[in-house]
């Protein structure tokens, strides 16, 4: 522990070990430490629960070797609960412990006094947000040792349901009141919560009139028997609004490489407005999003009877970032990467990021500039140039393109929406592709696409709950500068819930069609059409692998596609888990004159560690319906979440 220490920081670091160990359920645990000190000597020491040793204080140590003891963990082995109240028995377990998870025993129900303590009061307090404000819960031992099972007696009595039949405001007589229809609070439980909603919309009413200082207190009473199973209750409102001020004159401190008019137009705030605390924090946020700052904040000062003057703090962020990649996929193996960005070109919010990825089988590079909040707004617009080397399976892709696009957050539809323009060079290379009319180098592509997406998972990495959404539409026309023509669309959706006791399920569908209306399917580049397989696709192939097969037994594109994914994911612990997995894809291609269809099924297993980079896979997907050529099936070890 260094060269040198303090004894005290040996009983520090012990009482440490002692409080994980309560935390976790060993109430028995100890701490022995061997201690070398400056003297040359040893001491042996041993710390419990009691922590009734204490070390002399003019010693000095040159090295402490602690050795944890656990001793038995103590669990809920059972609740014996007595119950009045409208909540399932099962949903009063969950204040004190969690089903688990597969093997894990006792330790999902590890047993602490304080736990069981927080659980009764979690337990009341939940009631009473129910409107049970007389709300009791109770627990003791019935049966148990110090350490060990447990056996915890929980008593709930609810008492009678308190609903709000009134509310009443109490002000100086000729001060303002703002407007509020209090009436639509009324039969509501009564909760600290209903109290606050309803205290916040004066408290609104009041800043919008430019009363920062209003004071609001609040009393009850009984309006109906407190005996009742149901009781109505008169919330009081006793106010004191304040001075009421408008703003003078606003300032910003702290500008070295940003524009004023930039900073100023993110301020709702105008000089001669009321003193709005909402529309103040409004502005601070506002000019926090333009994302160029570490720090904001603000300062108010009187500057005469009823006016005071704004002044806003403001500290710049660090100009450029830099970050580092990497990451490992069954095909491409090993990757990494490097991402320059700087921000506030120009002094004006502006961005630019160059990115640049290598790995086993291609080379990527962008460069992207974008104008964050254009027009004011929440839309983004940016140019992007980009250049792409990979070998596929059956050909090696090159492209090279342009972007220029839109996006924009829709509150009316809750979606992600991006509206793109691009033009891009693509190139087939050395292509072993079994459709010979397919045009394979040097194709021009000008089109406009749309692109839609919402994301309501409760981690984007690693998935538990909630569901995702995109959908992605292109044209592709000679309109457009390009000299192909074609229409494309994708969807995909994928939903994410639990069974309990940590069994998670998991489901996707994915798919997609290419194909021209105007001229013949034969000239649609090589690089748009489909070629389905790998770690994040059907997983009894390799990338490119469950693409359709030519007579001639050679890879070929599909025109249209559709795949599912279907997992059972059990957790062995907080980060393991093992999966169940089944991927089906149906495709489908009449390019070049050959028309061509496959059903594929993949049946397999995985074992999964969760990151913060999102979860290690180690996975081998079974083919159930391979074709002649096709293998049994395939390992894949990769990073990320597959849909």
């Amino acid at each position: 522990m260094g060269s040198e220490m303090c004894i005290r920081d040996s009983e520090d670091a012990a009482l440490i070990l002692l409080s994980d160990l309560q935390s976790n359920g060993f109430l028995m645990g100890k701490v022995e430490a061997k201690i070398e000190l400056v003297s040359g000597d040893t001491k042996e020491v041993e710390w419990d629960v009691s922590f009734s040793v204490s070390l002399p204080r003019d010693i000095q140590a040159t090295k402490v070797k602690f050795r944890v003891i656990p001793g038995p963990i103590s669990y809920y082995e059972e609740l014996v609960i007595e119950n009045d109240s409208s909540l399932e028995d099962d949903e009063i377990s969950e204040f004190f412990f969690s089903e688990g998870l597969l093997f894990q025993g006792s330790k999902s129900r590890v047993f602490t006094s304080s736990s069981m303590k927080s659980g009764a009061g979690n337990l009341e307090s939940f009631l009473s947000q129910m409107g049970f404000q007389d709300a009791r819960v109770e627990v003791r031992f019935v049966e148990g040792e110090d350490v060990g099972a447990k056996v915890v007696s929980v008593s709930v009595v609810a008492g009678p349901r308190h609903l709000l039949g009134e509310v009443q405001v109490e002000a100086n007589e000729g001060a303002f009141v703002p407007e509020v229809v209090v009436s639509e609070f009324y039969g509501l439980a009564y909760s600290r919560f209903l109290v606050q909603d309803i205290v916040r919309e004066f408290r609104n009413g009041y800043y919008k009139a430019g009363y920062p200082d209003v004071v609001i207190r609040n009393a009850v009473e009984y309006l109906s028997d407190s005996k009742r199973d149901e009781v109505e209750l008169k919330l009081r409102l006793i106010i004191e609004p304040g001075s009421d001020f408008t703003v003078s004159a606003i300032s910003y401190d702290g500008l070295k490489h940003t524009r004023e008019s930039l900073v100023r137009s993110k301020v709702t705030l105008k000089v001669g407005d009321p003193l709005n605390p909402i529309l103040l924090e409004e502005s601070r946020l506002g000019i926090a999003r333009i994302g160029v700052f570490g720090k904001v904040d603000y300062t108010l000062t009187e500057s005469g009877e009823g006016s005071k003057v704004l002044d806003f703090s403001i500290e710049e962020k660090t100009p450029w970032n830099l970050d580092f990649l990497t990451g490992w996929g069954s095909y491409e193996r090993l990757r990494g990467g490097v991402v320059a960005e700087k921000i506030n070109v120009l002094g004006l919010g502006h961005r630019f990021r160059v990115k640049g990825l290598v790995s086993m089988k291609s080379t990527f590079g962008e460069a992207r500039y974008s104008l964050p909040q254009f027009l004011n707004t929440s839309s983004v617009v940016s140019t992007k140039v980009y250049s792409l080397e990979r070998e596929e399976q059956s050909f090696d892709r090159r492209e090279l393109g342009v972007d220029v696009g839109l996006s924009r957050y829709s509150t009316i539809f809750d979606v992600n929406t991006d509206f793109i323009y691009s033009f891009e060079s693509l190139e087939s290379l050395n292509s072993t592709l079994g459709n010979e009319e397919s045009i394979d180098e040097d194709s021009l592509v000008g089109s406009l696409g749309l692109r839609i997406g919402r994301d309501r998972r409760d981690n984007p990495i690693n998935p538990r709950a909630g569901y995702r959404f995109f959908g992605k539409v292109e044209w592709a026309s000679d309109w457009f500068g390009g000299n192909t023509n074609y229409e494309l669309g994708e969807f995909g959706y994928s939903h994410h819930g639990d069974f309990g006791h940590g069994l998670n399920w998991h489901f996707g569908i994915t798919g997609g069609t290419i194909g021209s209306y105007i001229e013949d399917d034969a000239q649609i580049p090589t690089g748009k059409l489909f070629y389905m397989g790998g770690e994040n696709s059907i997983r009894g192939y390799r990338r490119g692998e469950a693409a359709l097969i030519g007579a001639d037994d050679r890879f070929q594109g599909a025109s249209s596609y559709l795949i599912s994914n279907i997992e059972i994911e059990q957790m062995l612990s907080e980060s393991f888990s093992v999966v169940l997995f089944l991927d089906s894809l149906g495709q489908e291609s009449d390019l070049g004159g050959e028309s061509l269809k496959s059903e594929l099924h993949s049946l397999g297993l995985g074992l999964r560690f969760k990151t913060f980079m999102g979860p290690i896979r180690f996975e081998y997907g079974h083919n159930l319906t391979p074709r002649p050529s096709d293998s049994d099936g395939a390992f894949h070890f990769s990073i990320g979440y597959p849909f």
